[in-house]
């Protein structure tokens, strides 16, 4: 047991185990002191927690952890859903037609799994829908926050800094995916599995920059308080 947990750290993956487990920490602590839409972000990392350690221990014991992805990009989509329905202008269409847009796309990741790529199959029309509207919505962030009209300009500050990590992670990983997908398997062997590596540490700087957005918001609100 030990041994697979020292192989498991060992990996690059681990690096975001750095980050993620102080974010989930600081913020089951300080949950009651954060705003509507950073307690849906602390949602998404307890959520991201557990299917990173639950991905590594179903992978030892069955070799096949995909199950949890269906999982996580279902959980995934309905977390940035509604982070984003806080945070956009109330005239955005995606905070308008929430319901139909996160109903319809929820449903469109449901119905995936159940008659195109089944548990045991990597999800990948799911997963690029998703990563798409993530997309979406971080661009529509960017367009109009001109347009918000909140008093709490540091907030503000604080999540263009955390989209901003959205919009290059998810971006970056969408590319990475697809170039990904039309390389062929003999491909891999030639070095290609590096764009995974870029996609890690991708994802290990959206997750620095959440505990960095955290910490600066907490450190604002316990000054106040």
């Amino acid at each position: 047991m030990l041994e697979i947990i020292a192989d498991e750290l060992s990996q690059l993956a681990a690096l975001v185990f750095i980050f993620l487990l102080p974010s989930c920490v600081l913020g089951l602590i300080y949950w009651r002191q954060l705003p509507k839409a950073f307690q849906i972000l602390v949602v998404y990392l307890w959520f991201d927690l557990i299917i990173e350690i639950g991905a590594r221990v179903l992978g030892h014991i069955t070799h096949n952890n995909l199950p949890l992805l269906h999982l996580y990009t279902f959980g995934e989509l309905l977390c940035w859903s509604l982070f984003y329905r806080e945070i956009l202008h109330p005239s955005s269409i995606f905070v308008r037609y929430f319901k139909w847009i996160t109903g319809t796309a929820l449903a469109a990741v449901l119905l995936n799994t159940v008659f195109f790529q089944d548990l045991l199959t990597f999800n990948s029309y799911a997963k690029t829908l998703v990563q798409l509207l993530v997309i979406l919505y971080a661009l529509n962030y960017a367009f109009n926050f001109l347009l918000e009209d909140k008093p709490d300009v540091f907030l503000q500050k604080i999540q263009r800094l955390l989209n901003g990590a959205v919009l290059l992670y998810y971006s970056g990983s969408l590319f990475v995916f697809m170039f990904s997908t039309l390389a062929s398997p003999a491909n891999w062997k030639d070095g290609y599995e590096f764009l995974w590596d870029i996609n890690i540490l991708l994802y290990v700087f959206l997750q620095s920059i959440m505990l960095f957005s955290l910490c600066r918001l907490l450190i604002s609100i316990l000054r106040k308080s």
